[in-house]
C-alpha cells in the first residue's frame, strides 16, 4: 500500500491547468485614471495655447494656419464660457480670430467680435470640438457619468489601443499617453505629477491629408467651490443675430438651388491668397468642396 500511495509522487502528478489572466496595460490604467479625475468635476478651468498645421499639398510638409491663445471658465450642464483670440495664416494670411462660446444655461453661443455677430448654434458644450478639435480633455470632462462611477479600470474609457509615447524633444520630461483614434493618433503629455501640459492630434500621412494640432501651456484646474454667477457672460444685444438653428429648420431646403439652374456669382479667395470668381470656371465642370479652418 506504501508503494501504490508513492507512484503520484514518482510519476508526478499535473495539476490542471489554469489560464492566466493578461497583465493589465500601465498605459490604459493611467489614461483611465485621468479621465476619471477630470469627469469627476462640476468645473472646469483652462488656458491653452493651439496651433493647427496641415499639409496643403503632398510632399510640401506642414504649413501653419492659425495659432491661437485659448481661455475657458466651464460648469456643467451648459454654463460658462471659452475665449479664442488668434489669427489664420493661410487664406488672405493672417485673419484675424477673435470669439467666444457662451454657453447660457438654456441656449449655446458664438460670439463673433470681429463681424459684431451672436450666432445662436444649439445646445451643449459639444460645438467647441469645430474649434478645439479632438481635446480629449473636454471630452472626458464631458462624459456623461453616473456619481458612483469610478472608473479607475483600463475598460472605463474606450480609448483604442493606450501605450507609452516614445521620448519627444518638444516635449522633454514630459509622459505621453498615446492612443489610436480614426485615422490618427491623439496623445496626452502629463508631468511626473500627472498633471496635464500638452495634447497634440495628428492624422496619418497614409490615410489621408496629414493634419497635426498642438495644444501647450496647458493650465487646467476643476475648482470645488463654485458659484454659477461666476461663469455667466452678458451676450451683446447689439450684436446681429444669427439663428443657425431656426435657419436649419425653415429654410435650408428651400435655399437649395434647382437642378439646371445658374449658380450665383461668388467671388472667393483660394489657399494663396488669390481672388477667384466663379465666373472664371465658367464653360467647365466645377467641384465646389466647402471647408474652413481655425
Amino acid at each position: 500500500m506504501e508503494i501504490l500511495a508513492s507512484l503520484p509522487l514518482l510519476f508526478g502528478v499535473q495539476e490542471p491547468s489554469v489560464a492566466s489572466e493578461p497583465l493589465p496595460n500601465p498605459a490604459a490604467l493611467a489614461l483611465a485614471s485621468f479621465a476619471s479625475e477630470i469627469n469627476q468635476g462640476q468645473a472646469l478651468h483652462f488656458s491653452l495655447e493651439t496651433e493647427f498645421s496641415i499639409e496643403l499639398r503632398s510632399g510640401e510638409g506642414l504649413k501653419v494656419l492659425s495659432r491661437s491663445s485659448v481661455e475657458a471658465r466651464l460648469l456643467k450642464p451648459m454654463l460658462g464660457w471659452v475665449r479664442i483670440e488668434g489669427a489664420g495664416a493661410g487664406a488672405g494670411g493672417g485673419e484675424k480670430i477673435d470669439i467666444t462660446f457662451v454657453g447660457d444655461g438654456k441656449n449655446f453661443w458664438l460670439l463673433d467680435h470681429s463681424r459684431k455677430q451672436r450666432i445662436k448654434t444649439g445646445k451643449g458644450f459639444k460645438n467647441l470640438e469645430m474649434f478645439l478639435p479632438h481635446f480629449r480633455p473636454l471630452e472626458f470632462w464631458l462624459e456623461p457619468r453616473g456619481d458612483d462611477f469610478s472608473g479607475n479600470d483600463e475598460t472605463s474609457w474606450p480609448s483604442g489601443s493606450v501605450e507609452f509615447a516614445p521620448p519627444n524633444k518638444v516635449f522633454a520630461g514630459l509622459v505621453g499617453l498615446s492612443f489610436a483614434v480614426d485615422k490618427g493618433w491623439e496623445t496626452l503629455w502629463l508631468d511626473e505629477e500627472d498633471v496635464l501640459k500638452a495634447f497634440t492630434w495628428r492624422t496619418d500621412p497614409e490615410e489621408g491629408r496629414h493634419i497635426e494640432v498642438a495644444m501647450t501651456e496647458i493650465d487646467m484646474s476643476r475648482p470645488d467651490r463654485v458659484s454659477p454667477e461666476d461663469y455667466e457672460l452678458e451676450i451683446p444685444e447689439t450684436y446681429q443675430l444669427v439663428d443657425l438653428e431656426a435657419r436649419k429648420a425653415d429654410s435650408l431646403t428651400a435655399s437649395f438651388l434647382s437642378v439646371g439652374s445658374k449658380a450665383p456669382s461668388v467671388a472667393f479667395k483660394d489657399i494663396s491668397g488669390r481672388v477667384t470668381t466663379l465666373e472664371d470656371f465658367l464653360g467647365r465642370t466645377v467641384l465646389l468642396n466647402f471647408w474652413f479652418y481655425h
